[in-house]
């Protein structure tokens, strides 16, 4: 085994004297000369490194190495003890380690702080630029011709389904190539005293439709439908907890910040039926749900805890298959309330017509393969609600890409603000909504309105098949 001393000598860099007789700036050369070959033995791993380990990956970056060589370079700082800390590419010595390397190239900060080296390992691991998917794509097919498949699998960062994808530009279905989320459309208006939409009517909007009417009338859905089938169900049901009831004793106005919905939310949908009527209007609107829904097509169905076990009783009357597991939305901060454990999300029933997580013929799926049950997204502030219970953009929007492609219908039963109707819009699907209070249907045709104009978009709305503009609703 080497001594400290004989693997310090084992260091060579680059003259500096060489660098600037070929013309190289002096502030470049401090830089340039700071690369040198190491000797492994002279190296240590950062104990503080935050990058997990990923066999595949792992694997991926070792066949890399193994065919061109350490061609991106270590950083390192120098320890007091006289050994090298690395500080970026940790990784890469790892897989050089079992490739049996024994000298390597990387880069010396010199004697640094702590806390200037976890500074230069985040700012370099970090930062990063947003792919071109169509160039990708382009090069990707390219490199087909000229390499076999498998020999480009085994280096690249991407698993067999997100690399098929690329090939066919089938961006909706890339896993982890993008941290993009739908984006929220910011849209803050309060709902109107009288609305202008009566019950009855129904808005087409770029071949969106909605119906203000009654989700669990048959002749109301197959209106909306208009002899469609839905890919998959998205929608979030009235909680049954008697909004009006409810702000009335905690004092709402004097107490709470925010809005008070008791007005627009209790003024004509029933928000305090019985337990049996409730089990009733869940079984009616899911009986009509599964009528309109392809076969394997997912249901995400948003619930209040209180009721759960009447939703399970409706699912099942109507023979429909769920996951015992539910989805959770985990928002950044819980609502006040008087319960020792404040409540800081919100659940979603996950099922499906047929199955719910089969695999093989006919079965659905188009998200990620490490998809989890755990929804961590930020909720909209509560003064810029234009519904009580609003969701995110990219709560649906996340939903909707895992259960359905591009110009798929995705059915909404309470369109409630909108959010759904906005997020088919962004991954480029169609929304089928239903919508039972005129107030809410008049701020939802208004929040497309805007959406458009600010994603300059061409925006056609009609209105029981007449064209309206904007102004429509001054």
């Amino acid at each position: 085994m080497r001594t400290l001393e004989s693997l310090k000598k084992l260091i060579k860099a680059i003259p500096g004297e060489m660098l600037l007789q070929i013309g190289i700036p002096e502030d470049d050369v401090n830089i340039f000369s700071n690369y040198k070959i190491f000797p492994r033995g002279i190296l240590v791993e950062a104990d503080w490194n935050y990058k997990d380990d990923d066999e595949l990956i792992g694997e991926k970056l070792r066949n890399n190495m193994k065919r061109i060589g350490q061609v991106e370079n270590i950083q390192l700082r120098l320890l007091n003890t006289g050994y090298y800390e690395v500080i970026n590419g940790s990784h890469r010595l790892k897989e050089g380690d079992n490739l049996g390397k024994q000298f390597y190239i990387a880069y010396d900060h010199g004697p640094i702080s702590l806390a200037e080296a976890q500074r230069i390992a985040t700012e370099t691991n970090e930062t990063r630029f947003k792919s071109n998917f169509e160039k990708l794509s382009k090069i990707l097919n390219d490199l087909k011709i000229e390499f076999p498949e498998d020999d480009l699998l085994s280096t690249m960062p991407f698993s067999q389904d997100d690399f098929n994808n690329l090939l066919d530009l089938n961006f909706d279905n890339l896993s982890d190539l993008s941290n993009d989320i739908v984006e929220e459309d910011n849209f803050d208006k309060e709902p109107p005293v009288i609305a202008k939409t009566a019950r009855g009517d129904l808005y087409e909007m770029n071949g969106h439709r909605m119906l203000c009417g009654d989700s669990t009338k048959k002749d109301d859905v197959d209106r909306l439908m208009n002899k469609q089938k839905a890919h998959m169900i998205f929608t979030d049901p009235p909680y049954n907890i008697n909004y009006a009831e409810f702000n009335m004793k905690r004092g709402y106005k004097e107490k709470q910040p925010g809005k008070d919905w008791t007005a627009e939310y209790c003024s004509e949908w029933k928000d305090s039926m019985s337990d049996s009527d409730y089990k009733n209007f869940l079984i009616d609107f899911l009986r009509l749900g599964k009528e309109n829904l392809i076969e394997f097509g997912h249901y995400y169905i948003w619930h209040a805890t209180t009721y759960y076990r009447e939703l399970l009783d409706a699912l099942e009357i109507n023979d429909i298959t769920y996951d015992k597991v539910p989805l959770v939305w985990k928002k950044q901060a819980a609502p006040l309330s008087w319960a020792h454990y404040k409540r800081i999300h919100e659940p979603c029933l996950f099922a499906g017509k047929g199955a719910v997580n089969g695999a093989g013929n006919g079965a659905r799926w188009f998200g990620p393969a490490n998809e989890t049950t755990v929804w961590d997204i930020p909720k909209d502030h509560n003064g810029s609600y234009i519904h009580p219970t609003q969701k995110p953009v990219a709560l649906a929007g996340r939903a909707i890409h895992n259960s359905s492609q591009k110009g798929e219908i995705v059915l909404d039963l309470f369109l409630g603000s909108g959010s759904t109707l906005i997020a088919s819009d962004k991954l480029e699907r169609k929304c089928y909504g239903m919508e039972y209070e005129p107030k809410f249907c008049d701020v939802i045709v208004q929040r497309f309105f805007k959406y458009c104009t600010d994603n300059s978009k061409e925006c056609t709305v009609k209105l029981n098949g007449e064209s309206i503009d904007e102004n429509y609703f001054l």
